[in-house]
């Protein structure tokens, strides 16, 4: 992460090994030991926001993020930022194909700088993932995801005791 002024640059990379060598290994990384149908599995989720855990067995990933502080009207408070992950080279037991995952996403944020709302914010969220495997939703890699796109508007009121 590297700060330049109102800008703010992150870059971030990982490598996953979870080897699956029969149909009861996972195949993908989780740092808590939870039955088979147990939810979430666990996953270690890198905070992306680009929907996917990006963490299937031989699977590297990348993040880039650039984001920008700005005043509007003379008020301070707006951020926008955009983001890019990419994962590729995932493996699947039993399956030749490779994992070819990736996303984008936009944000537009206001955060309220002080007064008795002071650190609320609402935030536009828009993300677009692509899932390139060529497999069934869930074959194979067990923990991908389908295609989606997606919006979120957020809208975080801390509380003050």
């Amino acid at each position: 992460k590297y700060a330049l002024g109102p800008w703010t640059f992150r870059a971030e990379a990982t490598y996953t090994l979870a080897p699956q060598n029969n149909d009861d290994n996972k195949g993908y990384f989780a740092y808590r030991l939870i039955g088979r149908y147990g939810g979430s599995q666990g996953a270690i989720e890198p905070d992306w926001n680009t929907r996917s855990d990006w963490n299937h067995d031989r699977e590297i990933a990348t993040f880039l993020n650039v984001s920008r502080k700005f005043s509007l009207f003379g008020h301070s408070g707006f951020e926008a930022g955009f983001t890019y992950s990419h994962g590729w080279d995932g493996k699947a037991y039993g399956h030749s194909g490779r994992l070819n995952e990736w996303a984008f996403a936009f944000d537009l944020s206001y955060t309220v700088p002080d007064g008795p709302l002071e650190g609320a914010a609402i935030t536009a969220h828009y993300m677009e993932y692509r899932n390139s495997s060529n497999l069934p939703d869930w074959v194979g890699f067990k923990n991908a995801l389908p295609d989606e796109r997606d919006f979120q508007l957020l809208l975080p009121i801390p509380f003050h005791f």
